[in-house]
């Protein structure tokens, strides 16, 4: 009798065991589910956040990861097709990055032979003027560290021409739209170019606008980019919104290219001259006026002596006529002096 409530004692416990064991393992796979669900449910939220953050917006999934760039691949610049102002409330609803932002390096650009040197200031001051010419001094700062950013980083051209041009031989391949969309047929005003000119020429000579931080992308508030979700938002400065890449490809350590030291020509078919005359405001044409040969004599040579003042030229001499006496000749004319200008007046006969 003992032996078998033993028995049962044991029977029982193993099958108290083997309930544990089971309800644990139920356990287990409830959680995986659980968990698996919450990642997926997070997953979905962030897609959401990012391409649909406004209730009745349909945004499509990016063509192309913006990481895929390369010096001879950039991105296309392909947009959500959007209206405007539903792209100006997506950019509104993206926050921008919270804390400090790295400031980089200063860029200088070094004394090169030939036309390099002057190929980079236009190319820079181009950008500047046609993407940012209605901008504050702070919205063309932005855009000249933003391509000053690019050259430093490995994805891009290292020379200024080149990464302002880059893709402009494609209608959808161009990373400045100015380059590819007809802009640069429009003659730029002076004044505008002047102050363009004057931003590139600063941002050259190791200027750094700390407001961007190492942005290297930008975009207006009215459109959306498919690869905007792929960046990090740094800053909206002006009509423009600013970004950065996403971990360590956007920290200052990332920005290792040395710059060429040499600029391409500043469009794909090298035609320079043909951009240059049709971008570069027409020079004002100043007449020299050459002074009247004075008939004063010439002046002293010693410097104590003061030239001899301008004496204004005498007003006509005037002439008046008495009518003739019929029975006597007209008297001989009197000059007659006064603190007026000489003239002619004839004596009266009485």
């Amino acid at each position: 009798m003992e032996e078998h409530a033993r028995a049962l004692a044991a029977y029982g416990g193993e099958v108290w065991r083997r309930g544990l064991a089971t309800a644990a393992v139920l356990a287990l796979l409830a959680a995986t589910v659980f968990v698996g669900q919450s990642v997926l449910q997070a997953w979905n939220e962030r897609h959401l956040r990012v391409f649909h953050p406004i209730a009745g917006l349909d945004y499509e999934r990016p063509q192309v990861d913006v990481a895929a760039t390369t010096p001879d691949n950039p991105v296309p610049m392909a947009f959500q097709k959007i209206s405007a102002n539903d792209a100006y409330r997506y950019n509104a609803s993206v926050p921008v990055v919270s804390g400090a932002l790295a400031t980089a390096r200063p860029f200088f650009l070094p004394v090169m032979a030939g036309v390099s040197s002057e190929r980079a200031l236009y190319c820079l001051t181009a950008a500047v003027y046609y993407e940012a010419a209605s901008e504050s001094a702070a919205g063309q700062q932005a855009v000249a560290q933003v391509v000053l950013n690019r050259v430093r980083h490995p994805a891009f051209a290292n020379s200024v021409c080149g990464v302002v041009f880059s893709g402009s031989q494609r209608a959808t391949g161009c990373q400045f739209t100015f380059t590819c969309d007809g802009a640069m047929a429009r003659r730029p005003s002076i004044a505008g170019w002047a102050r363009a000119r004057s931003v590139a020429q600063a941002a050259l000579n190791g200027y750094v606008y700390p407001g961007v931080g190492t942005a290297t992308h930008y975009h207006t508030l009215w459109v959306a980019p498919y690869w905007s979700p792929s960046l990090t938002k740094v800053a909206n400065i002006g009509a423009h919104t600013f970004y950065r890449w996403k971990g360590g490809n956007g920290l200052p350590a990332a920005f290792t290219s040395r710059y060429a030291g040499f600029e391409p020509a500043p469009t794909p078919g090298g035609q320079a001259e043909v951009v240059l005359a049709a971008a570069v405001p027409a020079p004002v044409e100043v007449l020299e006026v050459t002074p009247a040969k004075s008939t004063l004599p010439p002046p002293q040579e010693a410097a104590s002596i003061p030239a001899p003042p301008i004496i204004p030229a005498p007003l006509p001499t005037v002439v008046v006529e008495e009518a003739p006496v019929v029975a006597a000749p007209p008297p001989p004319q009197v000059l007659v002096e006064n603190d007026r200008p000489r003239r002619r007046i004839a004596k009266p006969s009485w």
